[in-house]
């Protein structure tokens, strides 16, 4: 039976191609599950849900951006996709925005619920809680291009909920992933990444899933 991992992330996993303003997609190829896909091979299935400006919590003002909220559709999906072994969850960025007025104290509030509701929902009589694997924002650079249009102070947001969800991870025993560590941007766009670093990603996370499964 394969280990079913779903991952759950923003536009950074979407694969949206720096600079192309959500335009441009990056093939499949390319994009990090099938990258982990082929490096952790047929024992493991990795169940893509990404979407681009997806949130914590909180809806998007804009008309044309509906359903954002992952808290609102977190049930059904988990249900979808049940049996679940691993479910990765990286989101934060996107609550940064300066439209939404946020603080990281609010946004970590709610990735704290969303850690614990993937912990506690259960349907199956044999089912079991998935094992987290949390992925902290990253650093937003707002002097360049995306950032200075969208992510006005963000920056010190990003950085912040690193701690908190390092935390949140410690008190839930979930696994913790700290981007900066181990990502970068595209140097001109400085929110999303590259195709090299889409590949590096996906190398370290899947040996991330083996050492979780252990």
């Amino acid at each position: 039976m394969s280990i079913n991992i779903l991952c759950y992330w923003d536009s950074n996993t979407w694969w949206w191609v720096p600079g192309s303003m959500w335009t441009k997609r990056f093939w499949e190829e390319i994009r990090r599950p099938a990258r982990m896909q082929r490096i952790l091979w047929n024992s493991y299935r990795i169940i893509e849900q990404w979407l681009w400006w997806r949130t914590t919590s909180f809806d998007d003002p804009r008309e044309n951006f509906p359903e954002r909220n992952w808290y609102t559709t977190l049930t059904w999906l988990l249900e979808s996709y049940l049996p679940l072994d691993i479910v990765i969850v990286m989101l934060g960025t996107t609550d940064t925005k300066e439209m939404l007025d946020l603080d990281w104290k609010e946004i970590a509030g709610w990735m704290e619920k969303i850690v614990t509701l993937i912990k506690e929902y259960k349907t199956l009589d044999w089912d079991k809680s998935p094992k987290i694997i949390v992925i902290s924002p990253p650093h937003i650079i707002e002097s360049w291009d995306l950032g200075w249009k969208l992510f006005a102070w963000s920056r010190e947001k990003s950085v912040a909920l690193e701690l908190f969800y390092e935390d949140i991870c410690k008190r839930h025993w979930a696994m913790y992933v700290k981007w900066s560590d181990i990502a970068s941007y595209d140097a001109q766009e400085w929110v999303h990444l590259d195709e090299e670093w889409h590949e590096k990603f996906a190398l370290f996370l899947s040996n991330k899933i083996r050492d979780v499964q252990s």
